[in-house]
């Protein structure tokens, strides 16, 4: 029986949690204070929705005020559409 379990995906992906798409990438946006507020929310509540909605990696630098959007092409546009839409 030791070869009736296939291989888990994660041998063949390095150990990583993911496989990253094709097209995975890392989009940045400069905002403003007032947006950076908006955008995380009570609690980063509104950040970790706007993330799992586009199902992007999103990462709100507060020193910088700068947003960082990762993910597919698609992720990213839907990131960036979704806090465009919440500033």
């Amino acid at each position: 029986r030791r070869n009736s379990r296939s291989p888990s995906q994660s041998d063949d992906e390095g150990g990583g949690r993911h496989k990253k798409p094709d097209d995975y990438g890392v989009d940045t946006m400069k905002i403003t204070d007032d947006d950076a507020a908006f955008i995380l929310g009570k609690g980063g509540k509104t950040k970790e929705k706007i993330s799992r909605v586009s199902q992007a990696e999103i990462e709100l630098f507060e020193r910088d005020l700068i947003l960082e959007i990762r993910g597919s092409r698609m992720q990213r546009r839907r990131a960036k559409k979704y806090a465009e839409g919440v500033m």
